[in-house]
């Protein structure tokens, strides 16, 4: 209703921590499918799980007491999440028959796991194809850059992907060594710390150089300020909230990268987030 062009970000961990049991692939595909029909013909990019390892150590029963973010090695190393993670694939690919869905891959840190990911993958597919059941095949496969580390592989990944996703909230709290669900470290991040544009910038440039757009999730997209940083970096899509969408677009409306372009090189040169703040404030203003 308010002009979106799709669903930048669906977070289907919800579907697991909403309920007492695991989601089957039927429930999956059912409500994939409802959600694909809503949005008429939008693009909708499904973020696989994203779920603490303590969570995922009671589905696999397994002993762990750590919260720490989602670890993909908890998935390779255990069968019952492994199966979990075919189920969902192949019922995002038998519900894209329903609309253009995108799968998204989150915190990928290793090649390890994106190969793990696209082998998953053709799996399904020719399973899918041997069972008969309707899908779609190419279905686009992106992944997430959330730790610095993934940042100079994006040049590598694009030879196997097809689109990437900044997840700048946990970006910013691991580039600057905090936890982001510590409520004192939090107060302190700032996704325009002129290091963490650095980190964009890289990702951008590398990803384009491939001709694989890029889109950004988190708080800086929500930040008037913070998306004008982005549309100069040359960031392709915004991912916000719905109730922040409004005030998001109405900060871009009328703005033209072609226009902004001499805010890059100044942002790239600035020390501090104070820095980048007063330039792009000057930029609104004028």
């Amino acid at each position: 209703k308010q002009g979106a062009l799709g669903v930048g970000l669906y977070r289907s961990e919800f579907l697991f921590l909403a309920r007492r049991t695991l989601p089957t692939e039927e429930e999956q595909v059912t409500i994939y499918r409802k959600l694909l029909n809503l949005m008429g013909g939008r693009p909708v990019t499904i973020r696989t799980f994203d779920l603490r390892p303590d969570k995922l150590a009671s589905y696999a029963q397994l002993g762990s007491s750590t919260t720490r973010p989602f670890d993909w090695r908890i998935v390779l190393t255990s069968h019952p999440l492994q199966q979990l993670f075919r189920e969902q694939v192949r019922a995002i690919l038998r519900a894209a028959t329903e609309g253009p869905a995108r799968i998204l891959i989150p915190l990928v840190t290793r090649s390890e796991v994106l190969d793990f990911v696209l082998e998953t993958l053709a799996w399904a597919k020719e399973a899918l194809v041997r069972e008969g059941l309707d899908h779609v095949p190419n279905v686009p496969v992106g992944v997430m850059i959330e730790v610095p580390a993934a940042v100079p592989m994006v040049g590598t990944w694009a030879e196997q992907v097809d689109f990437f996703a900044l997840g700048t909230n946990d970006l910013t709290a691991a580039s600057m060594g905090m936890d982001r669900d510590d409520p004192i470290a939090s107060g302190q991040l700032d996704s325009l710390h002129p290091g963490m544009l650095r980190l964009i910038h890289s990702t951008v440039s590398d990803a384009h150089q491939a001709r694989k757009p890029v889109s950004v999730c988190g708080e800086i997209a929500a930040d008037p300020l913070g998306a004008l940083a982005l549309v100069a970096l040359e960031v392709d899509s915004l991912s916000v909230a719905v109730p922040q969408y409004a005030t998001t677009r109405a900060a871009l409306t009328g703005i033209k990268p072609g226009e902004i372009a001499d805010l890059r090189p100044q942002m790239l040169r600035q020390r501090t987030a104070r820095g980048v703040r007063a330039l792009l404030e000057g930029k609104r203003t004028n």
